[in-house]
């Protein structure tokens, strides 16, 4: 199986990254990332080396490089973890957080999110415009 995993240098991508290939022994793995300030390869050094393992430097809003991967690839399925995150970043500047988490989500088949999308985190992080962008992103478009 070929999956894609955007996002995959941040801490829950790495993590699901190193669970695929752990318990997966099928599956190729290919991670496309932007590595903003949430992301980090080294995240990823102790699979750096292995033959099911790719990394591709890109941004999901690269069309031409993401049908280009898809051409290549034939993708099996996408997780996508590529979002902007942090609460406090939200509060900041939410217009990045909107183009992310929200206007990109066409192309991607999962979303996830944590506490503060979900409930767990105190009331003012689940009224930010990070939980509503991630909140967003999971609810269908109209057709």
């Amino acid at each position: 199986m070929k999956i894609l995993v955007t996002g995959g240098a941040g801490f829950i991508g790495s993590n699901f990254i190193r669970y695929a290939l752990r318990n997966h022994p099928d599956w190729h793995v290919t991670n496309l990332d932007k590595l903003t300030y949430a992301g980090n390869l080294e995240n990823l050094w102790d699979i750096e080396g292995s033959p099911r393992y790719s990394f591709i430097k890109g941004d999901i809003a690269d069309r031409e490089l993401v049908d280009a991967l898809f051409r290549e690839n034939h993708f099996d399925s996408v997780v996508n973890f590529a979002a902007e995150s942090h609460v406090d970043r939200s509060i900041l500047d939410p217009a990045p957080f909107i183009d992310a988490n929200i206007n990109r989500r066409g192309l991607w088949v999962a979303l996830v999110g944590g506490p503060a999308v979900y409930g767990g985190e105190p009331a003012a992080a689940e009224h930010s415009p990070y939980a509503a962008s991630k909140a967003a992103a999971a609810t269908p478009s109209p057709a």
